[in-house]
């Protein structure tokens, strides 16, 4: 059996430093910026963005099997606006993008597949 793939050292230390920036970003001054680490034992880490409680959006950065970012799945609100910047920009948060979908079923969520780094 395979141990489980997680996020490497080096793609904790981006997540956490996207967490603190846009924690710290006026932009969300008025929302709440979480970072889900405990979600490491699955093998992702997620940014949760909330207001008043109520949630905005989930960005789920999951491994590749180098333990990189190798995907990152988007949950929540306007989901269809996030689809058509990242398609346009073939970037999220500064990292590249080589393939994005917009899936359905029990949950919505946009799947962006993440290259080289």
């Amino acid at each position: 059996m395979f141990p489980p793939c997680r996020l490497n050292e080096r793609s904790q230390a981006i997540v956490t430093n996207l967490h603190r920036n846009i924690k710290a970003s006026p932009a969300f001054q008025h929302l709440t910026v979480n970072l889900k680490s405990e979600l490491l034992s699955s093998g992702c880490m997620a940014i949760e963005i909330s207001n008043q409680g109520q949630p905005v959006n989930l960005f789920m950065f999951c491994p590749d099997g180098a333990g990189d970012i190798g995907s990152v799945a988007i949950y929540g609100n306007r989901l269809k606006e996030h689809y058509t910047t990242i398609s346009k920009s073939r970037n999220i948060f500064g990292l590249p993008v080589t393939e994005i979908s917009m899936n359905g079923g029990w949950s919505d969520f946009v799947d962006i597949q993440i290259g080289k780094y």
